[in-house]
C-alpha cells in the first residue's frame, strides 16, 4: 500500500544523507513487478526519477544472481546481483497474518524473493499442511540469508482498507519482526 510515498520518503532519507541519486537502485520482485503497474518512483520529482535506477529481479537469469554465501545445511545462497553488490540493503515488506501462506517474518521480504529460481520454487512450493518444524526451518533460512548480507534494518507495512497505509514498522529487524 502506497508503495510510492514510501519510497519517496526512503529516497529523501538517503539523499539527505548525502547518497548521490545515481547510486540508488529500486529492485522490484517479479511479483510486485506483475501486480503493480505504476511507477515505484511517482512521488519523486521527474528529474530525479530520471537518475535513480528501477529494476526487475529475474530469478531465472544467472548472470543477474551474485552469490551471497554457503548457509549452515552448506547450500549455496543466490540473490540478485544489485542486493549482493549493494552498499546498503533497505528491504520493504508487507505485514502478513502469523501463519499466512509463504509468509517468513520480515526475513522473507529478501529470501527467497530476491534467490535464484530453484530456491523461490523449493521454499514456495505449495504443500497442504506444513509442519511448525517446517515453518521455522524456512524462516531461519531467510533469516540466514539476512544475516550474512548484513541487513539489520527493515521496513515493514501495515496496509489498511483499500490502498491504505495504517502503520510504517521501521527498525531493527527483529524488534519490527516481533512488533509485526
Amino acid at each position: 500500500p502506497r508503495s510510492a510515498t514510501v519510497i519517496a520518503a526512503i529516497i529523501q532519507e538517503l539523499l539527505d544523507a548525502g547518497i548521490e541519486p545515481d547510486h540508488i537502485d529500486v529492485l522490484r520482485s517479479e511479483g510486485d513487478a506483475r501486480l503493480t503497474k505504476a511507477n515505484p518512483l511517482g512521488e519523486l520529482p521527474q528529474g530525479l526519477r530520471d537518475q535513480i535506477t528501477v529494476s526487475v529481479h529475474d530469478a531465472s537469469e544467472r548472470d543477474c544472481l551474485g552469490l551471497l554465501g554457503i548457509s549452515h545445511a552448506d547450500q549455496p545462497i543466490y540473490l540478485a546481483r544489485q542486493i549482493v553488490d549493494a552498499d546498503v540493503v533497505i528491504p520493504i515488506g508487507v505485514v502478513k497474518s502469523t501463519g499466512s501462506l509463504g509468509d517468513l517474518g520480515v526475513y522473507g521480504t529478501l529470501f527467497p524473493t530476491f534467490a535464484d529460481v530453484e530456491t523461490q520454487q523449493k521454499l514456495n512450493a505449495t504443500k497442504s499442511v506444513l509442519s511448525q518444524a517446517e515453518i521455522d526451518r524456512r524462516q531461519e533460512m531467510a533469516k540466514e540469508a539476512s544475516w550474512l548480507l548484513g541487513v539489520r534494518m527493515v521496513v515493514h507495512l501495515v496496509p489498511g482498507a483499500g490502498d491504505q497505509l495504517l502503520h510504517v514498522l521501521a527498525g531493527d529487524a527483529d524488534v519490527v519482526d516481533r512488533v509485526a
